[in-house]
């Protein structure tokens, strides 16, 4: 592949893993209450766990910024370590044999586990591409898909949010119905 090919590659490889940085961060920093539940329920002894449950939505907000628009060996060193623990948190869920919710992207029922552990290429790849300088045959090209990509990062935290409040809104009204207005048929059983 040339040059040109690698850049476009690493600047996809950057924006996906970006956007879901940027859900999953917005979602620990608007609501740290999940999260928090389940850094105390691998062990980790912490005085304020929802504090560090929202410092960890504000550095995946930060990390997921960096990745779009900065490529260096700390970016990639960054998202690397961050794999790494994603991963010890679903070994650490594997060897306690309890199922300790996700609660990555908000409030969640699957559990922490196989899938950190599998996801934990992904994100090697992630940290190599945020660390590989662009060529400079391709580094015009590379500008405007970061900038694209900064765009479409924005838009994804704002969709997410907007659609956040709607669930959310949803939900308060339709507990605030009787449970006969809203089953099927009319019925409460």
């Amino acid at each position: 592949m040339s040059g040109l090919a690698y850049d476009i590659v690493g600047s996809c490889v950057a924006a996906g893993a970006a956007t879901l940085l940027v859900v999953s961060g917005a979602a620990k920093a608007s609501r740290p209450e999940p999260i928090a539940s389940t850094i105390s329920a691998l062990g980790v002894s912490v005085a304020r766990p929802v504090a560090i449950g929202r410092a960890l939505g504000m550095f995946e907000l930060g990390l997921a910024f960096l990745i779009v628009l900065v490529r260096s060996v700390w970016v990639g060193l960054a998202v690397g370590l961050f794999g790494l623990v994603v991963a010890g948190a679903g070994l650490i869920a594997l060897r306690s044999g309890s199922e300790i919710p996700c609660n990555c992207f908000g409030e969640s029922s699957k559990p922490l586990g196989k899938r950190q552990l599998l996801q934990l290429p992904a994100w090697l790849v992630v940290a190599w591409s945020a660390s590989v300088e662009p060529s400079a045959f391709a580094s015009a090209a590379t500008e405007r898909l970061a900038v694209l990509a900064g765009c479409v990062l924005v838009a994804s935290a704002l969709l997410h949010r907007k659609l956040l409040a709607a669930t959310n809104s949803l939900a308060r009204r339709r507990r605030a119905l009787p449970v006969s207005l809203w089953s099927p048929g009319g019925h409460s059983w």
